[in-house]
């Protein structure tokens, strides 16, 4: 996981990320440094963060994003809408990036992870109709309720839209049907052909519908300005992977774009508790378990005293409930839609009201700032994995100077790679400036600074 943050003002936009990357096998958790923040354009001021999993269909999002980066050229967009659909638009039927072996691996690691999760469903199906038997083996009784856990997950998933580039779904299924059996045999027990065939429509589901998305999700925010775009933009896309040469993948919320009556904007990703406590005075996650369990409280103390009323027979006490708990539950929405209009009074719409005055630098600072709280929280947290942490990647994108990098962190020492500079081909775009940090603690010099190697270099 990481934590990652968009703070826009009609100057440009801040974007810091994180460095964490968590991998998990066995149970056992290991933390690395990754990339997550990069340049979209080595010549147009738009940038790109990746959380989530690190992976397209298997392919590290670096590498993706850099041989994009080196198609797209210098061709330009009027709006940043046209930056996200070209990104798109190329990551779909690339079999040189994503051949069809590495598309039907994910199709069945992404199933093989749907089934294990079903286990737990299986169980419950077997104690809700056949009860507690003490001889009953955990293996038993998930083999006894499988069946019935696909079904009614296949029903759950049939209501979901689907998604306008899956409706090849079948015959990517088919093609592989025989894949799918022989390597899902190991998950589901005993493959009786009820539960193949449920097997191959959860797995045609699992590629066709738009709101089921495999547990190696990624997301995507991409931010900055077209050539008409005079103040900043944003966007946020869910990408689910290639499958059968085309891409799922959909946008969350629309664009965001400043105006000159919304001044500014702070956005959170990824692990956001820490930094929506700062800004809202509580984080979403304690605001949603406040609203869900005192409405269950309230609602359940007035089913309470309608079935003490005396002297009332049963339907009259169901028709006095239909007609309160109605009232009771708008009464709920108003009472927490006041106290969510005083929190963003007291504490989200002044620090917005600062944030869109802020010049360039401390805009950085602020990004920066909210990423460090999260990683201070996770480092001194007895009771969470360290999955924020690292160096913090900073950049600012403005009209005028383009993608600027703030802070930035490298895996190589700069003075023994000149290299690494001359070839970049908008090498002036991503050279680190005067004062960043790297991985080794090694500072790049200002230019009136004399040269750090000829003092001796930190190894």
């Amino acid at each position: 996981m990481t934590a990652e943050v968009a703070v826009l003002n009609r100057l440009g936009v801040a974007m810091a990320s994180d460095s964490a990357a968590s991998v998990c096998h066995n149970y056992r958790t290991k933390l690395y440094h990754a990339d997550k923040l990069f340049m979209l354009s080595s010549s147009q001021p738009v940038g790109i963060m990746v959380n989530n999993s690190s992976l397209l269909t298997n392919l590290p999002w670096e590498t993706v994003i850099k041989v994009f980066r080196e198609q797209l050229g210098s061709r330009s967009f009027d709006r940043l809408e046209g930056y996200s659909e070209a990104f798109f638009q190329f990551l779909a039927g690339r079999t040189e990036l994503f051949p069809s072996e590495a598309q039907e691996d994910f199709i069945l690691d992404s199933l093989r992870n749907c089934i294990l999760n079903l286990k737990e469903l299986a169980v419950e199906i077997v104690f809700e109709q056949y009860g507690f038997h003490k001889g009953w083996t955990e293996d038993y009784m998930v083999d006894l309720g499988l069946d019935e856990a696909l079904r009614r997950t296949i029903e759950r998933w049939k209501s979901k839209p689907s998604h306008p580039a899956m409706g090849h779904s079948a015959d990517v299924i088919t093609r592989m049907s025989k894949r799918i059996y022989l390597e899902s045999v190991p998950y589901i027990q005993t493959a009786t052909q009820t539960r193949t065939e449920l097997l191959y429509e959860l797995a045609r589901l699992l590629v066709e519908k738009e709101g089921v998305m495999p547990e190696t999700i990624s997301n995507i925010v991409i931010s900055g300005f077209g050539n008409k775009d005079y103040l900043p933009a944003l966007q946020e896309f869910e990408v689910a992977g290639v499958f059968g040469d085309r891409l799922k993948h959909r946008n969350i919320g629309g664009v965001l774009r400043i105006t000159g009556s919304e001044p500014a904007a702070i956005r959170t990703f990824a692990q956001t508790e820490v930094a929506e406590n700062f800004l809202y005075g509580s984080s979403m996650q304690v605001h949603t378990s406040m609203i869900r369990n005192l409405s269950s409280f309230v609602i359940q103390q007035a089913e309470a005293i309608i079935d003490g009323y005396p002297r009332t027979n049963k339907a009259k006490k169901n028709e006095y409930k239909e007609r309160v708990i109605p009232l009771i539950q708008d009464g709920m929405v108003a009472l927490f839609e006041e106290i969510r209009k005083r929190r963003d009074e007291k504490y989200y719409d002044p620090i917005i009201q600062s944030i869109a005055h802020l010049p360039k630098n401390e805009l950085a600072q602020v990004a920066a700032t909210l990423v460090g709280l999260s990683s201070f929280q996770k480092r001194v947290s007895m009771y969470e994995d360290e999955t924020v942490g690292g160096p913090v990647d900073v950049a600012v994108i403005t009209r005028g100077d383009g993608f600027v990098w703030v802070e930035r962190k490298h895996y190589f020492k700069p003075e023994l790679n000149p290299h690494y500079f001359v070839n970049r081909r908008a090498g002036a775009a991503e050279q680190p400036q005067a004062g960043t940090r790297f991985a080794d603690k090694t500072v790049i010099p200002a230019r009136d600074e004399p040269d750090s190697s000829s003092k001796g270099a930190t190894q």
